[in-house]
């Protein structure tokens, strides 16, 4: 066994120990890693909220809920809030999305545009989202333009 391998090896067991240090976890680097992944240029709003990892040595699941807004055709917005699941692989020293996967999906529209119309669509996705995991997370707000 090679040396870089050893190591890999090492670094995966000892993880979830540090994710389980000081009697809590510490998801943020999948937190992060997620929140990185939202479409987020052409979106007039983006509501983003995580849930939570299980981490189970090399490989873990992690979920998460979005929105993302965008101006419609016919003058109003249209939104769509997703519940996502993440398989989560350690490999060469860092962790990375091996699959990802829908568990629900909501569609929201607005006939009318403008920061009242993207803010009444966000705040019903975030119960949506909340709804979905018994109030697991926080839902924020990542982007919105009025």
């Amino acid at each position: 066994m090679t040396l870089a391998r050893t190591a890999a090896i090492l670094a995966a067991l000892a993880l979830p120990l540090a994710l389980t240090a000081c009697g809590g976890e510490d998801y943020s680097e999948f937190d992060e890693m997620l929140r990185k992944g939202l479409p987020q240029s052409r979106a007039v709003a983006v509501g983003y909220m995580f849930y939570d990892c299980d981490i189970d040595g090399g490989r873990g699941a992690c979920e998460n809920c979005d929105i993302t807004i965008h101006p419609d055709d016919n003058g109003g917005y249209r939104g769509t809030v997703t519940h996502w699941y993440h398989d989560m692989r350690f490999e060469d020293g860092q962790w990375v999305q091996a699959v990802t996967g829908e568990r629900g999906r909501q569609k929201l529209e607005s006939n009318e545009t403008g920061t009242a119309a993207s803010s009444a669509m966000l705040e019903e996705a975030g119960k949506w989202c909340a709804a979905r995991r018994d109030g697991k997370g926080e839902f924020v707000v990542l982007k919105q333009e009025g």
